[in-house]
């Protein structure tokens, strides 16, 4: 399973997300930048530090 939270740019972030750890073995992935009109792939190791570069912090763990 695989389950993302991230900061909502007008709600204050309560608890960091939490990051399945195979989703950190994945290559690339698909993002939609704030609307749902067009698809960015990226490598998801580059998303991870987007997330962290934009202040948040982020936890990853296993769900298996």
């Amino acid at each position: 399973p695989l389950f993302c939270h991230f900061k909502c740019r007008f709600l204050p972030f309560l608890m960091p997300p939490y990051i399945d750890e195979d989703f950190c073995k994945m290559k690339k992935i698909g993002v939609h930048p704030n609307e749902n009109t067009a698809s960015v792939f990226l490598p998801v190791d580059e998303l991870l530090n987007i997330i962290r570069e934009h202040g948040n912090s982020l936890e990853i763990i296993s769900f298996s």
